[in-house]
């Protein structure tokens, strides 16, 4: 990844319409970065039922629907529940980029080096 534009995100020199991380392995490991980013804005109790959900035998039966005829109120209930103005930042790896100083925090790649401002 590039790290100067990183680098340019954690500032909050540059806000990026769309961010993927390319380099993750999976779902965990991309919310666990953008935690560190200060990327996350869902609240932690939404993802959890959003993980239970999927561990059910009922993958089909999600609270978010949209109907067509404008009725939007599970949507807009979802969002006033999940989704916070501030975003939750946490330290997780000290070798991947973040918005705050991780440096105690374990390393996630075998080689990796401190990911410092």
């Amino acid at each position: 990844y590039n790290r100067t534009y990183i680098r340019q995100v954690i500032a909050g020199n540059i806000t990026p319409t769309l961010f993927h991380m390319s380099w993750t392995i999976n779902k965990t490991d991309k919310v666990l970065f953008m935690e560190q980013m200060g990327l996350w804005h869902v609240a932690d109790q939404c993802r959890e039922k959003e993980e239970d959900e999927e561990s059910s035998s009922n993958k089909n039966n999600k609270n978010i629907t949209v109907n067509v005829d404008g009725n939007s109120s599970a949507v807009t209930r979802n969002v006033e529940e999940c989704c916070v103005v501030e975003p939750i930042i946490r330290c997780h790896y000290s070798d991947t980029p973040a918005v705050i100083d991780c440096r105690d925090s374990p390393q996630i790649h075998p080689k990796g080096t401190p990911f410092s401002m």
